[in-house]
């Protein structure tokens, strides 16, 4: 019978089916799944209460011959991490070696691509990376811990990672500030208002 699982924090759609043994596609493309992905779009983006409908496992039957030795593989293992880097302008950060330590257990390295993007082969309930480039500071990363974008928190998640945001001592006053420089940059009312419109776009620039 289906599953109905309580999101908890730092779970997404793979970490999910990976623990289920159902398909990521499988779970988010379940019809029991419909209110939820109306309302999140993005199963690597879930907030921690959510509730996922995990479908019954959708038994597979292959024919081989005996006496041999067979490989299977499992669809959807691994998964994988897509950062984009961009200089403090937001431009593309092409051509930049790094390297990727997952879990303190898997490293992955490469050069950036045109766009500044990195991609890199993961597990799918991996839970912390550092990224590391040549004569820069670490940078940590937390998998699967970004809220959606209609919370405050993670509205000002997706600022931080843009550059937009700066903690101070005042959260209300830094996030009016990265919320007014955004719009400005975006060709919005520079108005400070956080609104619908406001939270798609931040959601488009930062690509989840």
């Amino acid at each position: 019978m289906p599953v109905q699982y309580t999101v908890k924090a730092g779970d997404c759609i793979a970490s999910i089916g990976w623990e289920h043994g159902v398909r990521p596609d499988d779970i988010w493309n379940d019809p029991g799944n419909d209110a939820l992905r109306a309302r999140r779009r993005n199963g690597y983006v879930l907030a921690a209460g959510d509730v996922v409908t995990v479908p019954d496992r959708r038994p597979r039957v292959e024919t081989i011959a005996t006496g041999k030795r067979h490989v299977f593989r499992r669809r959807d293992v691994p998964e994988r991490l897509h950062v984009v880097l961009l200089d403090p302008d937001s431009v593309p950060r092409s051509g930049v070696a790094f390297h990727v330590d997952v879990d303190g257990a898997v490293t992955q390295e490469g050069t950036t691509d045109a766009d500044g993007a990195l991609q890199v082969w993961i597990p799918p309930a991996a839970v912390n990376a550092v990224l590391r480039i040549d004569g820069e500071d670490p940078l940590p990363l937390q998998l699967g811990d970004l809220e959606p974008v209609e919370s405050d928190d993670g509205l000002r998640e997706r600022l931080r990672n843009l550059g937009w945001l700066e903690d101070g001592s005042d959260p209300a006053a830094a996030l009016a500030s990265a919320v007014t420089r955004f719009q400005l940059k975006s060709s919005m009312a520079a108005d400070g208002a956080i609104d619908d419109a406001l939270r798609a776009t931040v959601r488009e620039a930062h690509g989840s």
